[in-house]
């Protein structure tokens, strides 16, 4: 595994997506959230029962937790995300990535929304390996 926590994901050009965590409050979320329309969902299969495994797994991405919420099995994380690779860092575009926990069906929903719709696709394919 790579230390993007991505392990061999293959993008057109060759090159990992450069991932870090970007640390904003549970408003601040609220707000981007607003901002950035290019949306990418996946339901991912995930042997992830419970909120402090999502967490791990996301934050090894690398994704800042901004909150979970028990009661409804959510969770909420934030980072930057250049599709190329660290040639494109200079272009790394913020993300927001809202997960959803259904153990019942053994799988975790994944939204992702950035200003980008290839970082919003490319991080929802990134996150569907990171949790399979």
């Amino acid at each position: 595994a790579s230390p993007s926590g991505l392990g061999s994901l293959s993008l057109s050009g060759g090159a990992e997506p450069l991932v870090r965590p970007l640390a904003i409050s549970t408003q601040d979320f609220g707000a981007r959230w607003q901002r950035n329309p290019r949306e990418a969902k996946t339901r991912a299969a995930s042997r992830v029962r419970a909120l402090p495994q999502l967490r791990e797994k996301l934050e090894a991405l690398p994704a800042h937790h901004v909150e979970s919420i028990q009661p409804t099995l959510e969770a909420i994380f934030a980072c930057t995300c250049a599709p190329g690779g660290s040639a494109a860092a200079a272009v790394a575009a913020p993300a927001l990535i809202h997960a959803k926990l259904r153990p019942q069906n053994a799988a975790v929903d994944v939204t992702v929304r950035s200003n980008d719709a290839d970082v919003s696709r490319v991080l929802c394919d990134a996150i569907k390996r990171v949790l399979g």
